[in-house]
């Protein structure tokens, strides 16, 4: 359906009148056939029409392309229902003024936040790359490490690095986030984990009156990832404090990165080892801890 600017008018003699609405009268008997399925767009009901890409070049990148008509409240990282699974939008929304338009994915998972649940898609590294937000400058993902797509809504605001999610059976800490590759998206990398990566419970912190406490596990099996967590005390009372982080140990056996200011995640790549964290304040303020590199099974 091709519409010209300069055609634009309300009088009826100009051909975009005809287009449009010719368009609509299509797009209605559309939605009435195989193609139309009712669904949900972040949760309000409506009516949309499915079709499979006929372009082979967008076959690889996308699951369905979808329409909807021009007064449903779509964008970029819409969440939409329809034959009983998530599907997320992860393309522009093109308007022709009879229809709207845009890609879909199937959402392969979900996460909790705060309470509520999230559809959103895990993909791997040969869609990413279709998708066109592949690229070493934003990140560089190792096997061990998934990137998932959220939508960018009032919920997910609240999501951090750090926080753990569970997708699946497994447990996954979030170690970067992106919101400027695919506005209305964050795209998400995210470690594996244990369960108990971050501490939550103050009954494990010890009483110290004045100086530092590294709180975390003794211990990371291998391709696990742990996360530390730097307390500074004075007269009892916790104060803020800022930290560089360090290991001492043998190198590649562990992958460290900063989290927080008071905060660092540590990977076992190798095992059989034993290797010392440590948080530096000052040149002559630090605190440190052993951990042991040990084998799965």
């Amino acid at each position: 359906m091709k519409i010209r600017d300069d055609w634009i008018s309300e009088d009826v003699r100009y051909p975009n009148k005809h287009i449009i609405n010719d368009a609509k009268r299509r797009f209605n008997i559309q939605k009435e056939s195989l193609e139309g399925r009712k669904a949900k767009v972040d949760g309000v009901s409506t009516t949309i029409v499915v079709q499979a890409h006929t372009n082979v070049l967008y076959q690889s990148k996308y699951d369905y392309k979808v329409h909807c008509d021009t007064n449903v409240a779509i964008g970029t990282g819409s969440i939409l229902k329809f034959d009983n699974k998530n599907w997320m939008i992860v393309t522009k929304i093109y308007d022709n003024r009879a229809y709207k338009t845009a890609s879909v994915l199937q959402c392969s998972n979900s996460i909790v936040v705060d309470g509520n649940i999230v559809p959103v898609c895990v993909e791997s590294q040969t869609r990413l790359y279709a998708l066109g937000i592949w690229n070493d400058k934003f990140f560089s993902t190792p096997e061990s490490e998934v990137v998932i797509m959220i939508p960018d809504n009032d919920t997910t605001k609240a999501i951090r690095r750090n926080d753990v999610f569970r997708l699946t059976s497994d447990n996954y800490v979030v170690v970067d986030l992106n919101k400027i590759i695919m506005p209305g998206i964050i795209v998400a990398k995210l470690n594996w984990c244990i369960e108990d990566a971050i501490v939550d419970s103050d009954s494990t912190i010890p009483e110290i009156d004045n100086g530092y406490v590294i709180l975390g596990q003794d211990e990371i099996k291998f391709g696990q990832t742990a996360i530390y967590t730097v307390r500074k005390y004075v007269a009892g009372q916790e104060v803020s404090a800022t930290f560089t982080f360090s290991i001492i140990g043998q190198d590649n056996a562990y992958g460290l990165t900063t989290v927080s200011e008071n905060q660092c995640a540590i990977k076992c790549n190798d095992y059989s080892y034993d290797v010392v964290l440590r948080a530096t304040e000052t040149e002559d303020e630090f605190t440190d801890k052993q951990i042991k590199l040990r084998p799965l099974l």
